[in-house]
């Protein structure tokens, strides 16, 4: 079959750790494999080029930088708002990407066209017939925002109002977690299928990596912020350097723009303790991930977070919260710990135990789960194809 995905991200940008991104890498990678053609249509911030990574074509498509748009986006900013731009700059850049989508279609003919809605990339995609149109939902503004302490602004509304108006458009809507499809169908009583990602890691780990870490470390990675918890991770950290003050963990990835200070830079005493380590090129990340003792990854909200699945598949057993998908991923006491959510004096348990190798699950004793079967990349595959059909 031919398929294309319309994305704002992609692992090739310069911006690459989005988990859209990471997905669309492994879902193209996995449906390149089993013999399928496969476009992504991506928003960049260089020049068009159009480009064959792993089997997949990427159209690098430029975001508008023109000085009539710079005056527009001042225009804007001006008479409304930060937020405001922001809903406009969605539609623009949903515009600009249908666009190169559909004169390829001309030629191609694509089977299936898959959009997000983070941002809302098949906002103009039209029905036609035999082409069909999926959307994966990645997030709820709503949800996901009350969760990183952002105030819920009128643009989130309008937002999550696009976001339905664009479900509802699709032929199919699935989430990759049982979490997110519940949320949307409790809160607007819609029917979103479930299809997990394939679990397979598109890049080897790095054999080496350009700087000196401790011997042994726990690791918390991705994106930092108030959603994925590095919040209580730093405060689970402080409540476990008082019985074991020789606990060492390394941090890797950009704080969120909601952050303010860093972290990191709130606590004392943590230069031999705790290591923060900037965006680093996946085969590195991987590297550090999986000379771990085990990944401490507490998201308030998530949507089956590539940062679980991909310390999972390294060998590296995974602490969190007990619910926001990770719990779909992670079995207490199998392949990890669940703490309660915000519970950071049972995050801080878990975290000593581990420390201490007081639990079976370490040094690569962890349960293979069912669920791990489904995200096989031959499944995962005949899962999204049969989306149609569930």
């Amino acid at each position: 079959m031919k398929i294309a995905f319309l994305t704002d991200q992609y692992v090739t940008d310069d911006k690459n750790e989005g988990g859209v991104g990471n997905y669309l890498a492994k879902m193209g990678a996995a449906l390149s494999k089993h013999g399928h053609h496969v476009e992504v249509f991506a928003l960049v911030n260089h020049p068009h080029n159009t480009t064959i990574v792993n089997g997949i074509t990427i159209h690098s498509i430029k975001k508008p930088d023109s000085i009539l748009f710079k005056v527009l986006k001042r225009l804007i900013l001006y008479l409304f708002s930060q937020e405001a731009y922001e809903n406009i700059n969605t539609i623009i850049y949903s515009y600009i990407l249908n666009k190169a989508f559909e004169k390829r279609d001309k030629n191609i003919k694509f089977d299936i066209v898959q959009s997000t809605n983070y941002p809302q990339t098949g906002f103009f995609v039209k029905r036609k017939q035999g082409r069909k149109h999926y959307l994966r939902l990645s997030t709820s503004r709503l949800l996901f925002d009350k969760a990183s302490f952002k105030k819920i602004k009128l643009s989130q509304k309008i937002t999550e109002k696009i976001d339905l108006h664009c479900i509802r458009k699709a032929d199919h809507s699935y989430s990759p977690s049982q979490f997110l499809s519940d949320y949307f169908e409790k809160k607007y009583a819609l029917d979103i299928s479930v299809v997990r990602p394939p679990a397979i890691l598109y890049i080897d780990p790095a054999k080496k990596i350009p700087f000196n870490l401790p011997k042994r470390y726990l690791v918390h990675f991705g994106i930092l912020g108030f959603r994925k918890g590095t919040d209580l991770v730093a405060e689970a950290l402080e409540k476990a350097w008082k019985s074991n003050p020789d606990l060492k963990m390394v941090w890797v990835g950009r704080y969120s723009q909601d952050i303010g200070t860093p972290i990191h830079e709130k606590l004392e005493d943590t230069k031999e303790r705790l290591i923060w380590i900037d965006h680093q090129p996946s085969s590195q990340l991987y590297k550090i991930v999986s000379d771990s003792i085990a990944s401490v990854l507490p998201s308030r909200a998530d949507n089956l977070p590539n940062t679980v699945i991909e310390s999972l598949l390294l060998g590296v057993p995974v602490i969190g919260f007990s619910n926001a998908s990770i719990d779909e991923l992670v079995i207490a006491g199998k392949n990890g710990e669940l703490v309660p959510s915000n519970d950071t004096d049972a995050l801080a348990i878990a975290m000593i135990q581990a420390w201490d190798e007081n639990k079976d699950w370490l040094n690569g004793n962890m349960t293979h789960l069912p669920v791990f079967d489904e995200m096989q990349a031959e499944q995962a595959v005949k899962n999204f194809l049969e989306l149609e059909s569930q």
